[in-house]
């Protein structure tokens, strides 16, 4: 299962962008959307990405075990 998931979407876009069935299959990752989040950027800082948001606090997310990010 993904631990992180970005989605790029407008807000109120016509389309209901994101399913709630996409919703469900990527829970429990941390979800990220630029409707309800803003501009996103996110940086690699040893085994850990820093998740900064338009809107929000900044997050920190542990790479290990996820030795494809290496």
């Amino acid at each position: 299962a993904p631990r992180l998931a970005l989605i790029s979407v407008g807000a109120n876009n016509s389309y209901g962008h994101p399913s709630a069935a996409v919703l469900r299959r990527l829970d429990p990752a941390a979800l990220f959307r630029t409707d309800q989040n803003g501009g996103l950027r996110i940086t690699r800082h040893g085994d850990f990405l820093k998740i900064e948001t338009a809107n929000g606090p900044v997050r920190w997310l542990m790479l290990r075990p996820m030795e494809s990010f290496r």
